[in-house]
């Protein structure tokens, strides 16, 4: 059991009115940043907004954001250490913003299938989204300039790599009898050592926790590894600045050592 004390209570208040919130994170990725967490990220189907939490009373808790006004479903939402921001939408589409308030800089069109989460690499380089079914991993470079950024400027346009999609093989799902695949919340591995890299994929359906070695996959390789739990998968992720990952079934939290 996790114990602690909730330490405030904060309403997302825009106009006068109470805003629905879905989705919220930090306004820098992993705490970098100088705000002291002073401000969050939150989001809902319809937009993106910016709230201080240091702001109460009668005063609006959003200080900027962005509401759409066609129908955008946008189901998730990240930043990176520089506080870029990436959306998920429930059509699959990923949008990467340079802040709160803008238009998106770039478009990943999507397929149809709801992005579930989000990921982001260290280096801003790479985003990796869950689907129920799928992995996808993007690069924010650009494919034939790559000193484009989808973040900044004009952001890619046309000029964007082909996803990489990672996935279980049909062969892999009937042979470990896993009729339905859910894949949970994919992460990189956490805030690797000063001069270390980010090396794995982690994620896992059914009661398997899968793992892609994430060099491998920027090549074009799309191998992985399965290593069975004793239950039901609730959540699996690295632990930070190591290649250990935590997972956890609905009665036990455990730890499984990934080698390269």
């Amino acid at each position: 059991m996790i114990q602690g004390r909730e330490v405030g209570k904060h309403k997302a208040t825009q106009r006068g009115e109470i805003l629905r919130v879905t989705d919220i994170t930090g306004a820098h990725q992993y705490g970098y940043g100088d705000n002291s967490g002073k401000s969050i990220l939150c989001m809902n189907e319809q937009g993106v907004h910016m709230m201080d939490t240091r702001v109460g009373g009668r005063e609006d808790s959003i200080v900027s954001g962005k509401t759409y006004k066609s129908k955008v479903d946008l189901t998730c939402v990240r930043t990176t250490t520089s506080g870029f921001i990436v959306t998920g939408a429930a059509d699959g589409a990923i949008r990467l913003y340079t802040k709160v308030g803008q238009r998106a800089k770039t478009l990943f069109p999507g397929n149809g299938t709801p992005i579930k989460a989000l990921d982001i690499s260290l280096d801003e380089e790479w985003i990796l989204a869950t689907t129920a079914k799928q992995l996808i991993v993007l690069s924010t470079r650009g494919k034939d300039n790559v000193d484009k950024n989808g973040f900044k400027s004009y952001g890619l346009g046309q000029d964007r790599h082909t996803s990489r999609i990672l996935k279980l093989t049909m062969e892999d799902q009937y042979r470990i009898g896993i009729n339905q695949i859910d894949f949970r919340p994919a992460t990189f591995n956490l805030m690797p050592q000063e001069g270390g890299e980010q090396v794995y994929i982690c994620s896992g359906s059914g009661q398997y926790v899968i793992l892609w070695n994430f060099k491998r996959v920027k090549r074009g390789e799309t191998a992985y590894k399965l290593h069975k739990t004793s239950d039901h998968l609730v959540g699996a992720q690295f632990m930070a600045g190591t290649g250990t990952v935590g997972f956890a079934t609905a009665g036990t939290v455990s730890t499984l050592q990934q080698h390269k």
